[in-house]
């Protein structure tokens, strides 16, 4: 008998996963929201972390309005 618990993730979070997965690249939040189509939040994010599957890759500057530090997300699965 198997005492595995089920990893359920939402469909945002697996959105983040796979994108990250087949893009092979660092992508913001902004970004993955666009390459998704969805409304993606940070807490989208903590699945694939906890799980080990994608890490935080390091900043990025963008142009908006004012200039801000974004964080870059890769996949890193095993």
């Amino acid at each position: 008998m198997s005492t595995k618990k089920e990893v359920v993730r939402s469909a945002e979070a697996n959105a983040i996963i796979n994108t990250l997965k087949d893009s092979g690249e660092s992508m913001t939040l902004a970004e993955l929201s666009a390459a998704t189509g969805l409304d993606l939040k940070t807490g989208h994010l903590s699945s694939g972390r906890a799980a080990g599957l994608i890490e935080a890759d390091g900043e990025k500057e963008i142009e908006v309005l004012v200039k801000k530090r974004v964080k870059t997300y890769r996949y890193i699965g095993k």
